[in-house]
């Protein structure tokens, strides 16, 4: 891991010394897309470069993501962070899905450009019924590009009506074993990760995706801690549990979307 690390660490300084014009490439006046490269590579290479790279395998992972914790805990951060780096990978956000789409994290929100929003638990409903036939088609279409779907709020949805306690179990089930073959890049957002939230039957296949649960000290200000409680293997492909790990302080949904437009984060001053 530490080879390969150092491999595209060094791969990444000679794509950005061509795009810094330093090795006689007329390239002194940087296009918007070498500007955009470059800036990828540098954020490829701090993503690389934090902890033996897990955030980098978590943003190239195919496995639905679910990000957990208490309230004030940054989760819909993280959930929008990520999903603003893979956007500038060229994967685009086909929809996001949360009741608070215009509250208080509207802001982040904001910063992504989605195909489709819904705000409200009818038009939710609905999204995840039209997602579940999506993949489907996308599956029998075997598409080249990848899309996401971010759903915030997921923890309630099974509660509203009986219509949906009956939707939430195939919409789950759909979520983990369809969105690889589709091409989808599910990131859900939860407080709970129970049988009450996600429906009976389907404890087994929550296992093969990556659960992350983020923590807040006094139900308002977030810490870097996260612990990666499924998701990472070894290189003997075992499956790690309950692992420690940290988010830098630059992994930030603001600060990522800056980076992209003029105002690039400095990695090496940042922790």
């Amino acid at each position: 891991t530490i080879a390969e690390n150092l491999r595209d660490a060094a791969k990444a300084d000679s794509e950005r010394a061509k795009l810094q014009g330093k090795n006689g490439n007329p390239l002194d006046t940087p296009t918007t897309q070498n500007v955009d490269e470059l800036r990828m590579a540098e954020l490829t290479e701090a993503l690389k470069a934090h902890e033996d790279g897990w955030l980098w395998d978590l943003v190239n992972s195919v496995k639905p993501i679910f990000l957990i914790g208490d309230m004030g805990s940054a989760k819909t951060s993280m959930a929008v962070s990520l999903g603003l780096i893979r956007e500038n990978l060229g994967h685009k956000v086909h929809r996001i899905a949360d009741k608070h789409l215009s509250g208080e994290n509207s802001d982040k929100w904001n910063l992504l450009k989605p195909e489709a929003r819904h705000d409200n638990n009818s038009a939710i409903l609905e999204a995840l019924q039209d997602q579940i036939e999506r993949r489907s088609e996308r599956i029998a279409q075997r598409p080249s590009s990848k899309e996401q779907f971010i759903l915030d709020e997921f923890t309630q949805l099974a509660k509203i009506s009986k219509e949906a306690k009956e939707l939430i179990p195939l919409f789950v089930t759909s979520t983990y074993s369809d969105t690889r073959k589709a091409k989808e890049l599910f990131i859900g957002v939860t407080h709970s990760f129970t049988n009450a939230s996600f429906g009976d039957g389907v404890f087994e296949l929550r296992q093969r995706g990556w659960l992350i649960e983020k923590f807040s000290v006094n139900g308002e200000t977030p810490i870097p801690r996260v612990v990666i409680r499924t998701g990472l293997k070894d290189l003997n492909g075992n499956n790690l549990e309950d692992v420690e790990k940290t988010l830098p302080s630059w992994f930030r949904p603001e600060l990522i979307h800056g980076h992209f437009n003029d105002s690039p984060i400095s990695f090496d001053n940042a922790g």
